[in-house]
């Protein structure tokens, strides 16, 4: 089955992540990257920074769309991903899938669920759970069908808030409306418990 792995950046790939992404186990599969320059289109740096990633994104999108891939795996340019990765996510064929990373703190993983009294918690361990049920997996490590980037564009988040269990509160940014707009339409997001990537801690 034809993968094609997309990684979108505003400069260059991390070292360690080209070299996850060229040493794949499954062989049938083509690598893009795209270098996207930031323009100012937010006043506010965070925002502004969400806005030109989803910019790229939705960029690369159109361009994937173009090939004769089936399935598109999402990788972000700090990220290391398994060399079983794109075989692990084959094995289970489901439409959008999310590989465990942790955010750069290493405090908790970029993976969570809202609970009964509306607030959103991050996980913190790993459940045992081989495909979880989740309400937010990182596009640092996403695998989907073709079906889902057809159906849906990539969109910021910006104006849509949430708070987690800390009492913190903040954007939804592209992770999180993918997931929104994946359910929408019937389609379940899920972590894959097998495919564990390591999350650079500094993005030179």
């Amino acid at each position: 089955m034809k993968v094609l792995i997309l990684i979108p950046t505003r400069l260059f790939v991390e070292p360690d992540c080209l070299a996850s992404v060229n040493n794949q186990t499954h062989a049938d599969y083509s690598v893009c990257i795209h270098a996207l320059a930031p323009i100012q289109l937010h006043i506010e740096s965070e925002k502004n920074r969400v806005l030109n990633v989803v910019r790229n994104r939705n960029m690369m999108r159109d361009m994937a769309l173009k090939t004769d891939a089936e399935w598109f795996m999402w990788v972000d340019s700090d990220t290391v991903i398994p060399p079983s990765a794109i075989a692990t996510f084959l094995k289970y064929k489901k439409p959008l899938m999310g590989g465990w990373y942790k955010k750069k703190d290493g405090s908790v993983w970029v993976a969570g669920s809202f609970i009964p009294n509306g607030l959103f918690q991050f996980y913190k361990e790993q459940p045992a759970d081989a495909e979880l049920p989740v309400d937010l997996l990182g596009l640092g490590c996403a695998f989907m069908h073709r079906d889902v980037l057809e159906k849906i564009e990539f969109d910021p988040g910006i104006t849509k808030d949430m708070t987690d269990t800390s009492g913190a509160s903040f954007f939804y940014a592209e992770c999180a409306m993918l997931c929104e707009s994946a359910k929408k339409i019937g389609i379940t997001p899920l972590l894959i418990k097998d495919v564990v990537c390591r999350h650079l801690p500094v993005l030179t």
